[in-house]
Formats: structure tokens, C-alpha cells, sequence
């Protein structure tokens, strides 16, 4: 039987990033009855930079240090993920990143655009939002991160922010 249905709010406390979440719970509910801690492997792509988002800042160190050994080995790397990725996952969204503000600071977009926020909120909802910028979390987290390395600190902002809305307990 399954025993979760319709406790979904009770069991998550709080909204969880991604429809993923529900066979994870389904899963953990099997699970449970056999063993008390279950590992999905999520996070690895946040913790060890796996995400097309993390090349930019990977680069940007890479010239920072001026490692031109690492960078001929990541243009190589880059080439065989090309075959098995494609150009829009591993060019495209890299390029993006260039010129999208949000995506290149905090390696993923950080709001809705004006277009995007108009559409989804309620009058009401944008007077009680105006003035609010959600950019300013993020700069507060990443205050904090004393690392130079541009990955490093989009890695650190990721673990601080992103990773624990994938992670339940």
C-alpha cells in the first residue's frame, strides 16, 4: 500500500525543488521498511562542478591562473562531451552564461524576468514583492565565501543555497 499518499505537505515541511521529489519518497517509503539511511546521490553535480553552468567560471579560472595545460586538457574534455551532450548543452548554455548577469554570478539564473513575473503574479503579489531582489540573498551568502576562484565561490553558493532544497532529511 502505499501509506504516503495525500501526506506529501506533512512529510516535506516545507516545498522542495523539482517533481523528483515524489518517487524519492516513494522510494524512501520501501526503503524504510529494510534500512534507516538511504543515499540518492544527489549533489554530486553541485559539489564536483558537473553542470554545463560551472564551465564559465571554470574557464574564467583557468585564465586567473593562466594554466594553459588545464585549459588545452578542458578544450579537449569539452570536445568529447560534445559527441555525448551536444552543442547547446555544452557551448550554448556556457555562451549564455556570458551574457546573462545572474547565470554568470551565482551560476543559475536567479529570477524571473519582468515578462516572466508579470505573467505569473498577481497585482496584488507585485506591490507586496516591490523593491524586493532576491540577488540580495545571494550576494549576502556569497559575502561570506573568502575564495578568489570564481568556481569555487559558484560551487560555494550552490552548497550554501541550492543543495540543501535537493536534499531532504
Amino acid at each position: 500500500t502505499w501509506e504516503l499518499k495525500g501526506k506529501f505537505p506533512d512529510i516535506l515541511d516545507e516545498p522542495r525543488v523539482g517533481p523528483s521529489v515524489i518517487p524519492q519518497l516513494y522510494i524512501a517509503e520501501i526503503a524504510s521498511k529494510e534500512v534507516k539511511v538511504v543515499l540518492t546521490g544527489h549533489g554530486g553535480d553541485e559539489l564536483f562542478a558537473g553542470y554545463p553552468s560551472y564551465i564559465i567560471p571554470y574557464f574564467r579560472d583557468i585564465f586567473r591562473r593562466r594554466d594553459w595545460a588545464e585549459l588545452r586538457a578542458a578544450l579537449r574534455a569539452m570536445r568529447e562531451k560534445l559527441k555525448t551532450e551536444g552543442w547547446k548543452r555544452v557551448i550554448g548554455l556556457p555562451l549564455y552564461g556570458l551574457v546573462e548577469r545572474d547565470l554568470a554570478r551565482y551560476g543559475r539564473e536567479a529570477v524571473f524576468k519582468d515578462r516572466e513575473r508579470a505573467d505569473l503574479l498577481t497585482d496584488a503579489a507585485k506591490r507586496a514583492m516591490a523593491g524586493h531582489d532576491p540577488r540580495e540573498e545571494l550576494d549576502r551568502v556569497l559575502a561570506r565565501c573568502d575564495a578568489v576562484s570564481p568556481l569555487d565561490r559558484v560551487l560555494y553558493l550552490d552548497i550554501k543555497t541550492y543543495l540543501p532544497s535537493l536534499l531532504i532529511v
